[in-house]
């Protein structure tokens, strides 16, 4: 009796009790439903089976089967291929030559046979090396449940299926009856393998391994936008790479230190506020707020990790980061088997999270104000308009002796904002006025820059009415109309007594004329 029968039949009258440490039949079954969150991690695993061979290329098919009642998948790749005591292996459940590495992607030897009967009931692998001729076994769950099948089948030699073009060398994974895939249309699965493999592998891409599905190359796919441009728009990094040195084993005071990256990069907030929301979607801006923690260039998850209590907003879609790490540090990490989410030991959280946390409120408050101006610009661009409409009705601006400080403030000015610089070089015959925002340690509220053609109330984002009274109120952001005018008065007011302050009767006859002149104007562009 096979040790299998025994289990299955463990208790009936005539055998003995079963005392096997593992209920094949049952543990095959109950592992299927464990490790992998879906068909993208599961067929990951493979791919990274395949680079840790070394391979350049990985063509992935997912095709309707014979009957068409469900799906078949394989996975060829050109890498070093395997011997038949590395294929019997690789096959095992736990079974590896790099278990516990921290060289590699691997490290447990639970990917292939995992991976694949969570997906699919039978996988069958062809491999070959250099100057050999193919090897195959495989697995199958119903012959385990049966009992027909106890350990792996002894590598047999066997051609590649006629439609594979065998490389050099390779390995070739082929599931069949796939009862598990994440869905039964062929084009939805392509759809989110090549979103999902793009993302998990951008950095392999990127160094020029190819990976297909369907004979179509998977693009790489970056969260952080630095390495994806847009006609309208890229992202840029937010300050310098920060690293971190974190103990690979802390309770060992001898033990090397591993080195975390951490790169923060901002989206193009100016360029994209206005997309359409199905636009963000496609883009990834759109939900999209998170951390992608990428473990030996490859990603292992993605979610909001080490922010501590700030939590996570809308405003948050604009700006991402990217941790990276080497398998040196799994432990401090919590890298499981499946290597698709992390679990952070305390010393881990305590070494990042301060970091994240006070950059990631540092990013929000950015995205905050940069989507706030863009608000109250567009309703100063109202203004501006009708400003430039009545220029020609008030009296002509003489060319002060002042002005040339005037135009060396605005050129400083237009190396920040792209709105004053367009206007200085696209000069017409027109007067521009322009409403800018611009932060500054100290000084009034408001102050005009002219230059020839151009006028500009530059607003002190930093003062108090701008942050009381002009931000709340344009924004609409909760500022009452009691509030409002209680403001304005203590406004009126801080006025007359500046002015009263004022005992150089040449000083007071200016500012009267001010006075005069700006309410003037004041009521000529509030005419309708």
């Amino acid at each position: 009796m096979s040790k299998v029968t025994a289990i299955r039949r463990g208790g009936t009258a005539g055998s003995e009790p079963d005392t096997s440490i593992i209920a094949l039949d049952r543990f095959i079954q109950s592992t299927r439903d464990s490790g992998y969150k879906g068909t993208v991690s599961a067929i990951a695993e493979l791919v990274d089976n395949a680079l840790e061979a070394s391979a350049r290329r990985i063509d992935i098919h997912v095709r309707k089967s014979a009957t068409g009642d469900d799906f078949e998948v394989s996975v060829l790749d050109d890498g070093t291929g395997m011997d038949a005591e590395t294929l019997t292996e690789a096959l095992r459940f736990g079974g590896t030559t790099r278990f516990n590495s921290r060289k590699g992607l691997g490290r447990f030897g639970m990917g292939l046979p995992n991976a694949s009967l969570s997906q699919a009931r039978r996988v069958d692998v062809y491999t070959w090396q250099q100057g050999e001729a193919p090897i195959t076994s495989y697995l199958d769950v119903d012959q385990i449940v049966s009992g027909t099948l106890s350990a792996i089948p002894k590598p047999m030699r066997q051609s590649l299926p006629t439609a594979v073009k065998a490389k050099k060398s390779g390995t070739l994974v082929v599931w069949t009856r796939c009862d598990r895939l994440d869905h039964r249309r062929a084009s939805t699965i392509e759809k989110r393998l090549h979103a999902g493999l793009g993302r998990i592998f951008r950095h392999f891409l990127w160094a020029g391994t190819v990976i297909a599905l369907n004979g179509k190359a998977i693009a790489p796919v970056d969260p952080i936008f630095l390495q994806t441009s847009f006609d309208d728009g890229s992202a840029k990094k937010f300050q310098d790479v920060i690293t971190v040195e974190v103990a690979t084993d802390p309770e060992n005071p001898s033990s090397p230190a591993g080195q975390v990256e951490i790169i923060f990069t901002e989206l193009p907030v100016a360029e994209w506020h206005e997309l359409s929301n199905e636009e963000k979607r496609a883009r990834g801006v759109a939900n999209g707020a998170g951390v992608s923690i990428v473990r030996g260039k490859r990603e292992v998850d993605f979610g909001w990790f080490f922010m501590g209590a700030k939590r996570r907003e809308n405003y948050d879609d604009w700006w991402r980061c990217e941790i990276r790490f080497n398998p040196d540090l799994d432990d401090a990490f919590g890298i499981t088997h499946t290597k698709q989410q992390i679990r952070p030991k305390d010393y881990l959280s305590e070494a990042l999270q301060p970091i994240l946390e006070d950059t990631a409120k540092a990013l929000n408050s950015r995205v905050r104000q940069k989507h706030l101006n863009l608000k109250t610009e567009k309703t100063g661009i109202e203004a501006e308009k009708l400003a430039a409409k009545r220029h020609d009705r008030l009296r002509p601006i003489p060319r002060a002796k002042g002005q040339g400080s005037d135009t060396r403030a605005l050129s400083d000015l237009a190396d920040r904002h792209t709105r004053v610089k367009d206007a200085l070089t696209q000069k017409g015959s027109e007067t521009k006025y322009l409403l800018v925002q611009d932060e500054q340690d100290s000084g009034p509220f408001y102050k005009p820059l002219v230059s020839d053609g151009v006028l500009v109330a530059v607003l002190n984002s930093n003062h108090l009415f701008f942050r009381k009274f002009y931000e709340p109120l344009v924004g609409q952001n909760g500022l009452d109309s009691t509030k409002a005018s209680h403001i304005i008065n203590l406004m009126l007011l801080a006025a007359t007594r500046a002015e009263a302050l004022l005992n150089n009767k040449d000083e007071r006859k200016t500012l009267a004329k001010f006075r005069k002149e700006w309410s003037e104007v004041f009521d000529a562009l509030l005419r309708s």
